[in-house]
């Protein structure tokens, strides 16, 4: 691996793709002020990509050198090929151990690994230093409305919390987040909650079919079953039962060929419908 160590323009810097999608201006103040005091004590990461210097880790340093009028920042940076994925995860890597990102940053994040690497969110949970619950939770924060995703990021919902969020039913997920924000709902009542509501989604009963016995003379019985029943359909049953009969007699069968026949013509609609 071959890496440059030294002062580089903070103008030369190209921080495109950067998994942080907003500096707060506080922070950015508080850096400056800890350089001016003590210095710069960790350099700025960067790779060399087709002679631009792309970011990797430490745009909040650049921002703040900036503020204190400096041109240049130390930074180190990788002149070996490094893969738009190992760039993705030492990113994501570097800000996850400095609880540099919001949550809805970091889930864009791992997607965005996921995406460029292959590898499963499990995997994925491996190479950033998470578990895969947590890995698990963060991408379900995706599926959340922006407004609840803001409340999340602003750490008014915590992260379990807008989880379980993610998991309830869409027109449930407003009246939630304000519970939660509001304080009448902890993150376990939230739970409960999502599990009662799955617990509610049941299949659809089928509707039961309806037997209709018809007596004949010399105790003989027949016997249909239908979801709905009417004297024309009944005749119909009638009528097609009877051509298969005509059909099994001229062709020389007997009773066995015409429960054969009949077997066969059951599996076929079977697999019709199915």
């Amino acid at each position: 691996m071959t890496q440059h160590v030294g002062k580089i323009a903070i103008k030369d810097f190209d921080w495109r793709g950067n998994v942080r999608t907003s500096h707060d201006a506080h922070d950015v103040e508080l850096m400056a002020e800890s350089m001016k005091a003590v210095g710069q004590l960790n350099p700025v990461l960067a790779r060399r990509v087709d002679g631009r210097i792309v970011g990797i880790d430490g745009q909040t340093r650049c921002l703040a050198a900036t503020k204190l009028g400096w041109e240049k920042i130390l930074a180190i940076v990788d002149d070996a090929p490094l893969s738009e994925g190992d760039a993705a995860v030492r990113c994501l890597t570097s800000n996850i151990a400095r609880n540099a990102l919001k949550p809805i940053e970091t889930a864009n994040s791992v997607k965005r690994v996921l995406g460029l690497t292959g590898c499963t969110a499990a995997e994925a949970a491996v190479r950033i230093g998470k578990s895969a619950a947590t890995v698990a939770r963060l991408l379900a924060l995706l599926d959340l409305p922006e407004p609840i995703a803001q409340q999340v990021d602003a750490g008014e919902i915590g992260l379990s919390a807008g989880y379980q969020i993610a998991r309830a039913k869409p027109e449930q997920q407003e009246e939630l987040a304000e519970a939660v924000v509001s304080g009448q709902a902890t993150r376990d009542e939230v739970a409960a909650e999502v599990a009662n509501q799955k617990k509610e989604r049941k299949k659809p009963k089928r509707k039961s079919e309806r037997k209709v016995v018809i007596a004949l003379s010399g105790g003989r019985m027949v016997t249909m079953s239908a979801r709905e029943w009417s004297l024309d359909l009944v005749a119909a049953c009638f009528e097609e039962a009877l051509d298969k009969v005509q059909q099994v007699k001229v062709s020389g069968g007997d009773l066995g060929a015409l429960v054969r026949l009949c077997r066969e013509q059951a599996k076929q609609v079977n697999v019709c419908g199915a």
